[in-house]
């Protein structure tokens, strides 16, 4: 039974190309003051009722929360670029994500837009669900051994509902 759907943020549930000059400079406050000009991809709250939701961002976390809460996008974790040593594509922050919702991989499915986000994923040992909306291609997914890949959000949402109606581990 699947305990919890992990996503990455950035161009995977909003699209953050118009920040994208601010965020290569560093400049967080534009950032903020332009939160406006991002746009929702994927809206994961009416998941929020059948399982637990996580965000695995390498981005720092102030700038997450108000993309998430200025977009409404309900969690119940959120592991952001500083809340561990190795990112992504290190496991290490979907093992993190993983412990806080104590759960484990097996119940666990990620969605990312970036290959970085499927070989972290993978190497977490969850099943990963490549996007390719955002900045990874097809055959990048394919290469880092996404165990899916989706090219648009309405088919994340049909293969998500399917595979939590599944019922059974992954």
């Amino acid at each position: 039974m699947t305990k919890a759907l992990i996503f990455d943020l950035d161009n995977t549930l909003i699209s953050t190309d118009s920040l994208k000059m601010f965020r290569n400079n560093r400049e967080w406050n534009k950032c903020y003051s332009n939160v406006h000009q991002t746009k929702l991809i994927f809206n994961p709250n009416h998941f929020n009722e059948y399982t637990q939701i996580g965000i695995v961002t390498n981005s720092p976390r102030p700038y997450a929360i108000k993309l998430l809460n200025y977009h409404e996008i309900h969690y119940d974790c959120l592991i952001a670029y500083h809340d561990t040593s190795y990112r992504k594509p290190y496991p290490e922050p979907f093992l993190k994500c993983l412990q806080n919702l104590n759960t484990d991989s097996a119940n666990s499915i990620s969605i990312g837009d970036h290959f970085n986000d499927t070989i972290a994923a993978k190497s977490a040992g969850i099943f990963s669900i490549g996007v390719t909306w955002g900045d990874g291609t097809f055959s990048q997914h394919q290469s880092s051994n996404a165990d899916l890949i989706i090219s648009n959000p309405d088919s994340l949402n049909t293969s998500l509902i399917n595979l939590l109606n599944k019922g059974e581990s992954l």
